[in-house]
């Protein structure tokens, strides 16, 4: 079967949350019959996209700027300038490559090629990560985009909103594997990974190191603190000063991070809607930290779609080094089974198959699953 005439375009992007659903959904469409050669990704020159998406094999076309800050005045005019040219950007890119559909996957890098899709009528498609639709995408539903939801409860959403999962890369697979492998035969030290989310938290690293260093001669477990890129440094420095540097296997980031959570017996996050779903898929106990100042506070809404038998939610406000040691050893005493939620884990081809199913001719691979 012929593509030849069906581009896709995948805009979007700025964190882990927006890039790897963003790439699972191309390698879905790539699934079920559509060349990589159609498929380009519309995203910023500055942030995580632009190393990730041509290391997958994927075109991606960049545009510079940044998204708006209240608190940064001057810098927001020179971005609403670069978004504008952004627009134009997009505008040349679809007048050039005739996508029949335009897929947006959140954050200010999918504004313009929203904006130019609807501008040029052509077909839009919104992904929503989190239990809460974020502000490009409400204006993308106003302007008759069709919504999909990682959650089937996602506030914000209207009745036309279809609900498929949240898309994750073939590499789930290989997770899922590991986990039961990690099942049947874990029996020694117990394994505790803490994570910040792709940029890294300032409040969860000093909670970690001030935890470390009260209760060093406590701690049993195998310590994995991933930390972010803009700390690592500092930290390893943290950590060597204070003599707790072969307590805890420090990392910046870790583009296998869904495998340490297969081989993990507790899980301290963020609750970013990719981290839930990966938890969820993968039945391990955490305990996750909503940010605060999340838009619609989604990311507490995320993280409520658990079990409680799974995870505790835990306030930031409230988190010290105390809490949190005493949580981690509660979560690791707690011998509940959580069972692991598959739904998601064939999103990525649901999310294909409707993509080609309603836009792309002709019919779909049947093999692919719905």
């Amino acid at each position: 079967m012929s593509y030849s005439r069906s581009n896709v375009v995948i805009a979007g992007g700025g964190t882990g949350g927006h890039v790897f659903p963003a790439l699972a959904i191309a390698d879905g469409l790539v699934e079920c019959g559509v060349p990589v050669d159609n498929i380009t990704f519309f995203g910023s020159g500055r942030t995580l996209e632009k190393e990730v998406i041509p290391q997958a094999g994927y075109r991606l076309v960049t545009f510079t700027g940044r998204g708006l800050n209240k608190r940064e005045f001057f810098r927001n005019i020179f971005n609403v300038v670069a978004i504008k040219w952004a627009c134009i950007k997009a505008l040349t890119l679809f007048m050039r490559h005739r996508p029949v559909v335009v897929v947006g996957v959140g954050g200010y890098a999918s504004v313009p090629a929203l904006a130019a899709a609807t501008l040029l009528g052509i077909k839009r498609v919104v992904h929503e990560q989190n239990a809460y639709l974020g502000r490009t995408n409400r204006l993308a539903q106003k302007m008759g985009a069709t919504v999909i939801t990682t959650f089937a409860e996602t506030a914000g959403t209207s009745s036309r909103s279809l609900h498929m999962g949240l898309p994750m890369r073939v590499t789930i697979d290989e997770a899922i594997a590991l986990r039961n492998k990690y099942r049947e035969n874990s029996r020694g030290i117990p394994t505790v990974l803490i994570a910040g989310g792709s940029l890294g938290s300032q409040k969860i690293n000093d909670t970690v190191v001030a935890m470390v260093q009260e209760h060093q001669s406590e701690i049993n477990w195998n310590l994995i603190h991933i930390c972010g890129d803009a700390h690592f440094e500092t930290l390893t420095v943290l950590y060597k000063q204070k003599g707790l540097s072969d307590k805890v296997a420090l990392y910046p980031f870790r583009k296998d991070i869904v495998n340490l959570y297969a081989q993990s017996d507790c899980v301290v996050s963020r609750a970013g809607a990719g981290t839930v779903v990966e938890l969820a898929t993968l039945g391990v106990k955490c305990l996750l930290i909503p940010l605060s100042s999340a838009p619609g506070d989604h990311q507490r809404r995320n993280a409520e779609h658990l079990e409680k038998e799974q995870c505790v939610i835990l306030d930031q406000s409230h988190v010290s080094a105390e809490i949190l040691f005493a949580e981690i050893t509660a979560q690791l005493n707690n011998v509940d089974i959580t069972e692991p939620d598959l739904y998601h884990q064939r999103a990525r081809l649901r999310i294909a198959n409707y993509l080609v199913d309603n836009y792309l001719s002709p019919p779909h691979n049947e093999s692919a699953v719905q």
